[in-house]
């Protein structure tokens, strides 16, 4: 025997069903906006204070090196206006805040840990994707940026002109790197704040990660700009990284060494800080 169900109450439940699913996706989807705009609106100083930004002052330098690769050359001296910059790398903590909110691609770890350490596997576009979310939850009067290459190399130096800041030896114990004399050479990044600050009182510009800047590749620094501002022309298809990192020898961690990747890739061994005019 057949049994034969009415299309009107069929349809009846099935209408409330929906109506019911609907409901709670609305809930859900206002509870995870009042959410949002909970934390743009209380916890904008929370986050103003981990970014910690450190003041550089103006000055001039001599960038590149005599002692490095054709690419590092020629030696040009360049005003830098003052400017600030992140004191340490963005770290994982920051990174993984802004996937939450915004339901970004989660960077791998390694295994390595999280939380307080410089995020890696990021590629240069993930890393502008960071910083326009910032700016859109900080609305800061000057926005947020990636550092130009000729900032970095000055905020790094920091007055010197000696291979490292800290000197022309690699000492021991001094940064991240391969045969850096740390617990974590060739092996996996350090924590931020493992070594001591330079004498712009920032971290880690020497080792643990490369450091994704503005600029598009260049082999040298002929018709470079003179002004600190970013280079904008060129093989756009890369960007050029300064530091040295955890794997690298003490040679591609100077002040001066450049090195460059393609900038939808992601690696191990970079990631970035931030800088923002004054």
């Amino acid at each position: 025997m057949s049994v034969n169900i009415a299309p009107c109450k069929f349809l009846t439940k099935l209408s409330l069903f929906l109506v019911i699913i609907l409901t709670i996706s609305i809930s859900r989807n206002s509870i995870a906006m009042e959410k949002d705009e909970v934390f743009i609106t209380i916890n904008q100083s929370s986050l103003l204070n981990a970014l910690q930004m450190v003041n550089i002052p103006a000055g001039n330098f001599i960038m590149g090196s005599n002692d490095g690769g054709d690419d590092e050359k020629p030696i040009h001296k360049v005003y830098v206006p003052a400017f600030k910059l992140s004191k340490n790398e963005i770290t994982f903590e920051l990174f993984d805040l802004f996937v939450k909110q915004t339901r970004y691609i989660l960077p791998e770890d390694e295994g390595w840990g999280r939380h307080n350490r410089p995020v890696i596997n990021i590629s240069w576009h993930d890393a502008i994707m960071f910083i326009e979310w910032l700016n859109k939850v900080l609305k800061p009067e000057k926005l947020y940026r990636l550092p130009s290459e000729a900032e970095w190399e000055y905020a790094s130096r920091a007055g010197s002109e000696t291979k490292y800041w800290w000197g022309n030896d690699v000492g021991k114990n001094k940064a991240n790197c391969d045969n850096c004399d740390s617990q974590w050479d060739n092996k996996k990044t350090a924590p931020t704040n493992s070594f001591n600050n330079n004498f712009f009182s920032v971290n880690d510009t020497l080792g643990n990660v490369y450091e994704w800047v503005q600029d598009c590749w260049n082999n040298n620094y002929n018709g470079a700009p003179e002004d600190g501002s970013a280079r904008l022309s060129g093989n756009c298809k890369f960007r050029v990284v300064r530091g040295g990192s955890w794997r690298d020898c003490p040679r591609s961690m100077r002040s001066a060494y450049r090195n460059y990747y393609p900038s939808n890739k992601r690696y191990n061994e970079v990631g970035f800080r931030i800088a923002q005019s004054i």
